[in-house]
């Protein structure tokens, strides 16, 4: 390999870098497991965090034991039995009452064009029995507390039970027995997974009083039948015998059948000697309890082992929605809506899930897919809504509370528009305004010549009577807590007004124009009544009679006066004025009756 290449493979594999692969581990890679106990399964992952710069998240995560995976909370035989959960990128899977042996794996899928990843081997689970060892040495028997499948197995602590009841300070794997009655019997438990008793041995005799039940956990769907079974044996004759609750004074009364509770409820079939079935019909969620089977006789035995713990689901209970991600849902990312029921930890293959999504009041509401759960790989704003689930069975059908979906985003894009229009005169009101389009709703801040002139949740700014010196360039920010973006500039000229009272001057180039034009129109005028008046004085001089005087004034012209009017605010002419005289002796002459051209300031 070449150094070059070195150096490539060397940067693409860098810690930080984003050359995260696929793949995952198990704390565990065996567990050996009592039979009846809880197993916790725990796996860690990774993924790559980007594909073609998206960020890639988990939208879902479940266990199977098959290859191609299902979800194991979806197999009718793990009913009741197992519970998946995840913090960040570690996951558990906790199987309670386990009775099976098997491989378990990890399965997790995303947003990333690849889908997800399935974790091997993953973790073979091997269920064990406990079992009492007996033997006889010279002085009295040893116990010992053995696994019937898992050698290589040593917990570290026990525990030890005589008729069900446990014997103080007794740790050790090995218990010995030096006084012992023929009645009594032992069993043992690993302490911790005290729920896993193993069965009651006899010490001494090949009999002795025990009993025996078939399962330690039974779960049962509101409604159904239920049979809790044991097995019992005896040295002496029975003279009673009777099913209770742990939780009730039932423990005492053999009338248990007779409880108003159950009513006609419990049965108890014909038994055959040695075991007994307590059945109870159309079970109710407040049936949960542990249930035991005593029996007594002249000695007064009794046991108190460790029943069968019965747990009902009440199905009926309403659905709830809860969603992947409880912050914030900004478009473009993954969100998962999952139908759940309180204490409800397991599916039936014969439940039924269904999602709905709110329309508009006009509409019939949308049905949008079957399934526990609802995944939009990336959602949009057009998805915002109320969406809620319902779930069905053979004992009914039950909605859960509908859920708001508010999609939210950044400010997708900033407008700013300037009224009555960019171009103005001053003393004018002018409004500017920024709208944008974002989720939550933007707030503005406003620029002049790219400094910062005010923060406003609002999007107007306004001028009331705008001045020259607010001339600029000008732009508005829209943000909100997901981002923010910039509008065009818009430039503001403000500009000066005037007039004259012949006609209104539109520019300053005009008003020039046209009082030259006066100014020229003046001089003409004076120097026509100057040359008339030289003509009249020699005519005069000749001999002319009075009445030609006359007849000369009263064609004398009276010229116009023109009237120039400036705004106090516009450019004021104030160097332009009329024509003077240049001698005393041509003032006298326009003294004489002709009155001239003026130009007067407003």
């Amino acid at each position: 390999m070449s150094p070059k290449t070195g150096l490539v493979v060397l940067l693409l594999c860098m810690p930080g870098l984003l050359c995260a692969e696929w793949g995952g581990n198990y704390s565990k890679k065996e567990i050996c497991a009592i039979k009846g106990s809880t197993v916790k399964i725990q796996c860690s992952f990774k993924f790559p965090p980007r594909e073609n710069g998206r960020e890639i998240k988990v939208n879902e995560t479940f266990w199977s034991t098959k290859d191609p995976p299902e979800d194991l909370t979806l197999d009718p035989q793990y009913f009741g039995g197992v519970q998946s959960e995840c913090h960040g990128n570690n996951c558990s899977l906790t199987i309670a009452d386990v009775r099976r042996t098997d491989v378990y794996m990890f399965r997790f899928m995303t947003n990333h064009s690849k889908g997800g990843y399935l974790v091997k081997p993953g973790v073979k689970v091997t269920v064990t029995d406990l079992k009492v060892q007996v033997t006889n040495p010279s002085h009295g028997y040893v116990l010992k507390c053995v696994s019937t499948n898992c050698s290589t197995w040593s917990p570290s602590s026990y525990v030890w039970y005589k008729n069900g009841e446990e014997i103080p300070n007794k740790k050790s794997q090995v218990y010995r027995v030096v006084e012992y009655d023929y009645v009594d019997s032992y069993s043992c438990a690993v302490r911790g997974h005290e729920q896993a008793v193993s069965p009651p041995e006899c010490v001494g005799y090949s009999s002795c009083n025990k009993v025996v039940y078939h399962k330690r956990h039974i779960c049962a769907i509101q409604g159904s039948s239920v049979d809790i079974t044991c097995e019992y044996k005896s040295r002496e004759n029975i003279l009673t015998q009777f099913w209770f609750r742990t939780d009730s004074s039932h423990r005492r009364n053999p009338s248990f059948t007779e409880d108003p509770h159950y009513e006609v409820r419990l049965d108890l079939p014909s038994e055959t000697s040695g075991k007994s079935t307590l059945r109870i019909k159309n079970v109710r969620q407040n049936d949960s309890a542990e249930y035991r089977f005593k029996f007594t006789t002249y000695s007064g035995w009794s046991s108190i082992s460790p029943g069968s713990t019965l747990t009902v689901a009440d199905f009926l209970k309403r659905p709830s929605v809860s969603l992947s991600d409880t912050g914030d849902i900004l478009e473009g990312c993954p969100l998962t809506l999952t139908c759940d029921i309180d204490n409800y930890n397991y599916s039936s293959a014969t439940d039924d899930y269904c999602w709905y999504k709110k329309k508009n009041v006009s509409s019939d509401d949308e049905v949008l897919r079957k399934g526990r759960e609802l995944v939009f790989q990336s959602i949009k704003s057009s998805d915002s809504a109320e969406y809620w689930c319902t779930v069905e069975n053979q004992l009914g059908k039950n909605s859960s509370e509908p859920v708001f979906i508010d999609v939210q985003y950044p400010p997708r894009w900033s407008s700013l528009s300037v009224s009555p229009s960019p171009v103005i005169l001053e003393g004018q009101s002018v409004n500017l305004t920024c709208s944008s389009d974002a989720k939550p709703a933007a707030n503005y801040t406003w620029f002049k010549d790219n400094q910062t002139l005010t923060q406003n949740p609002q999007e107007l700014y306004s001028f009331t009577s705008i001045r020259p010196e607010d001339a600029g360039t000008f732009h508005c920010m829209s943000e909100n807590k997901h981002g923010h973006v910039n509008s065009s500039t818009v430039v503001i000229d403000v500009q000066c007004s005037w007039s004259v009272t012949v006609a209104t001057a539109g520019g300053s180039v005009a008003g020039l124009v046209l009082v030259l034009l006066v100014l020229v129109l003046t001089a003409f005028l004076v120097w026509s009544k100057k040359r008339a008046s030289k003509e009249s004085r020699a005519k005069s001089s000749a001999g002319a009679d009075c009445g030609e005087a006359s007849t000369r004034e009263q064609k004398e012209v009276v010229y116009s006066q023109v009237h120039f009017t400036t705004s106090s605010q516009g450019p004021v002419y104030g160097n332009i004025t009329p024509s003077m005289p240049r001698s005393r002796h041509v003032v006298e002459e326009m003294e004489d009756g002709v009155e001239y051209a003026t130009v007067q300031r407003a």
